[in-house]
């Protein structure tokens, strides 16, 4: 009984360590599948479609830090990096990840918009598409 409690409060302090350092985690992680996306560009991506990719993922790095990042780009990112795993990258998943980058660096979406827009897709949280 006493080895579950210690147990309960060591995975209670170990989840608020995690949120409160939710955002530095994030921002790390990015900053490794950078490094990881720049060593696999295709050779026909332009020397101008690479500086925009370097000051996207800059850009949403900064935003994540701030806590100013829209959900639905976010987790559209989140999307995005899981299919890049498969190795070489082609021209257009970087344009198109360098355009969900600048949507994440863009900010959260203006109030006006639906509530239904920023829903939680089902079987998902709202917490598991914000940061904290």
């Amino acid at each position: 009984m006493v080895g579950c409690l210690v147990l309960a409060v060591v995975a209670g302090a170990a989840l608020v360590v995690l949120l409160l350092n939710a955002k530095s985690l994030f921002v790390w992680a990015l900053n490794q599948v950078e490094t990881e996306v720049i060593a696999n560009l295709p050779a026909e991506l332009t020397p101008e479609e690479r500086r925009r990719l370097e000051a996207a993922f800059d850009a949403a790095a900064e935003a994540v830090r701030e806590g100013d990042v829209d959900p639905a780009a976010l987790q559209d990112l989140q999307r995005q990096l899981r299919g890049l795993i498969s190795g070489k990258l082609t021209r257009e998943q970087i344009l198109e990840l360098t355009a969900t980058l600048e949507r994440v660096a863009a900010g959260r979406r203006p109030e006006t918009e639906p509530a239904r827009d920023r829903a939680a897709p089902a079987g998902t949280t709202a917490a598991c598409l914000t940061l904290a």
